[in-house]
């Protein structure tokens, strides 16, 4: 089984792949760390101002501890750690031991990028945090395209699912793995994982629990298609969607529900 890993770097991600890479590293072809907006500099600034208007300042600054802030923290963990003679292995210490190819690819829908993928020859691409793939890139893999998404589809399709589960009060939360179709978030289901929102729980602590479900689904199901025996059901009824929180949608979400200290060693 030829394997693909579409993702991004943030601790989510990390958490999602880190024990298939270990389990499946024979497997895996190529890690792709795709850009979540593609075009020139001006049109990503374009972009990025737009979003930056229109999102929470709280939840730009959750992004931020989530992605750039947490790769530093795990970066020095890992540097006194290894003073100290233990161990924390991220992604790219993953791709590095066992000589996977570690790509950074800042518009996934090129053709330079669907040539590169194709040369590949993938059966499966995993995708978590991915950017949209428009069809060029769906078409590449011999079985299919495979999301990983943080809820229990069809309801919190869009974004940012760790943060609408608290701010609508939830009481369950889950990970979906699907097909991956033109329309968004629409394909077909495979497996889910339900777990519970406890009253401690951050948005943090609630996407680490999406990316650790993840973590558990993914060689479920490509232990499936290796049986053969994958059944997939399509989503019943329209479920519900949501965007990246806005200012009004967060202006009573509290700086404590984003995350705490401990949350930090949840890696």
């Amino acid at each position: 089984m030829k394997l693909v890993i579409m993702t991004c770097n943030s601790m989510s991600s990390n958490v999602v792949y880190k024990d298939l890479i270990e389990d499946r590293h024979k497997d895996i072809k190529a890690i792709i760390i795709a850009g979540q907006v593609s075009g020139d500099l001006f049109k990503r600034m374009r972009i990025y101002f737009k979003f930056f208007d229109r999102m929470s300042f709280k939840f730009f600054i959750y992004k931020l501890v989530e992605s750039p802030v947490w790769l530093l923290y795990a970066n020095v963990k890992k540097w006194i750690g290894s003073r100290k003679g233990k161990n924390l292995i991220l992604m790219k210490d993953l791709a590095k031991k066992y000589g996977i190819p570690h790509h950074k690819i800042k518009d996934i829908n090129s053709e330079e990028a669907i040539e590169f993928i194709k040369s590949l020859e993938p059966d499966l691409i995993l995708c978590y945090s991915s950017p949209i793939l428009k069809k060029g890139v769906l078409a590449i893999p011999k079985i299919a395209c495979l999301n990983c998404h943080g809820s229990l589809l069809p309801v919190y399709k869009g974004a940012a699912q760790y943060v609408w589960y608290l701010i609508k009060g939830e009481k369950v939360g889950g990970t979906s793995i699907q097909f991956m179709d033109i329309a968004l978030d629409k394909g077909k289901i495979i497996q889910q994982e339900k777990f519970d929102i406890e009253e401690y729980d951050t948005a943090y602590s609630l996407h680490y629990k999406i990316a650790k479900a993840g973590s558990r689904l993914f060689p479920k199901v490509i232990n499936a298609f290796e049986k053969g025996n994958v059944a997939a059901i399509g989503q019943q009824g329209e479920g519900n969607y949501y965007a990246i929180p806005t200012k009004e949608d967060m202006k009573n979400f509290r700086w404590g529900k984003l995350i705490k200290l401990r949350d930090l060693e949840l890696i």
